[in-house]
């Protein structure tokens, strides 16, 4: 053997066939490479998607569940507001005290009438009875001991 190169009908200087790159067609081959290639990237995009669904759907569920503690947190600071101004206005305000103790224990000064609305337990009946009475008596419809 020689010291030539293998293929001596390829010329050893390019210059007299180099124009830049040359496209070679491989036919069918170079498409269905590509089409592979996306198909995979899509593959692995829906596989990623699978794989996270259940962190997504626990990151949205947990998302859900701060808002409403938001919401409560926020509801219970406008009632601690309301009950703060109540305190205070029982401690400054002697006429509140007595209008609490009206309302809520029924209590009367000597020789005023206490009248009481209750609600009826059947809605064909009137909404709202009279029942009077006074203080130091059992009201109508209570025993006394």
């Amino acid at each position: 053997m020689s010291n030539s190169p293998r293929n001596s009908r390829l010329p050893l200087d390019r210059t007299c066939c180099s124009n830049g790159p040359v496209n070679i067609d491989l036919g069918i081959w170079s498409k269905l490479t590509r089409v592979v290639f996306f198909l995979l990237a899509v593959a692995g995009i829906l596989g990623v998607l699978v794989w996270y669904q259940p962190l997504i759907q626990s990151n949205e569920n947990l998302r859900k569940k701060n808002h409403q503690l938001e919401t409560l947190v926020r509801k219970d600071d406008l009632e601690n507001r309301r009950l703060e101004g109540l305190i205070k206005q029982l401690q400054q305000n002697p006429k509140a005290v007595e209008r609490v103790a009206r309302e809520k224990l029924n209590l009367a000064k000597p020789g005023e009438t206490i009248i009481r609305f209750e609600e009826s337990p059947s809605p064909a009946s009137p909404s709202s009875t009279f029942k009077p009475f006074a203080p130091g008596k059992p009201a109508p419809g209570t025993v006394s001991p």
